[in-house]
């Protein structure tokens, strides 16, 4: 549960600044995810979480606190095995910078509204 975690967080805030940097750089969001959803870059959780955020939906369906959990008690395994995982501890970061806004209590998909509030735009596309 613990590595799949790590793949899982950090897969995700990746998700989160693709889909910031493609916005900010111009481009419609719902293009993104339809490109994105026939490519490489398609996963498992590019599909159950994109559409959470860029429809805005973030009630929890894994709550953010939780992963944050999950992540420090991988993140000890990995500092007890003396191996270094800057990736995980950027992704925890950023989950831990939601907390700090209280969203820890709203799905994983919230992380994007950091990167959002960043970079100054949303990721949400239009109804």
């Amino acid at each position: 549960k613990l590595i799949h975690g790590l793949i899982n967080a950090a897969t995700l805030v990746g998700i989160a600044e693709a889909l910031v940097v493609g916005r900010k750089s111009g481009i419609d969001p719902q293009m993104m995810f339809d490109i994105i959803s026939v490519s490489r870059g398609n996963s498992g959780i590019f599909q159950s979480r994109a559409p959470r955020m860029l429809d805005g939906n973030f009630s929890a369906a894994f709550a953010i606190d939780l992963k944050y959990k999950d992540m420090t008690l991988a993140l000890n395994l990995a500092q007890d095995l003396k191996i270094p995982v800057v990736v995980a501890e950027a992704a925890r970061a950023v989950f831990q910078m939601a907390r700090a806004k209280g969203l820890g209590g709203s799905d994983i998909a919230a992380v994007v509204t950091v990167l959002e509030e960043w970079a100054g735009v949303t990721v949400r596309r239009r109804k």
